[in-house]
């Protein structure tokens, strides 16, 4: 396997490992969740630029999108 493809295949593992580590914040926080990655990541044509997409679905959340962007951001912090 060419140096490159090997390079991409480490770089990706590492990206779903990162996603798969927010996962278990998420339900360290708020206990049953959902957790899936999805766009360039999931895909596998992620580039430099590329951010990690995870939708999060959790039960008993705030209503308020700026207390639950705190949560996520707390959850984010914990260094997944």
């Amino acid at each position: 396997m060419p140096k490159w493809l090997q390079e991409r295949r480490r770089q990706w593992a590492e990206l779903r490992a990162l996603a798969n580590q927010f996962a278990e914040k998420a339900k360290e926080a708020f206990g049953k969740v959902s957790v899936w990655l999805y766009g360039s990541v999931a895909r596998g044509d992620f580039n430099f630029w590329s951010d990690v997409d995870v939708l999060l679905v959790a039960e008993d959340l705030p209503k308020h999108p700026l207390e639950r962007v705190g949560l996520a951001a707390q959850i984010n912090t914990a260094r997944c």
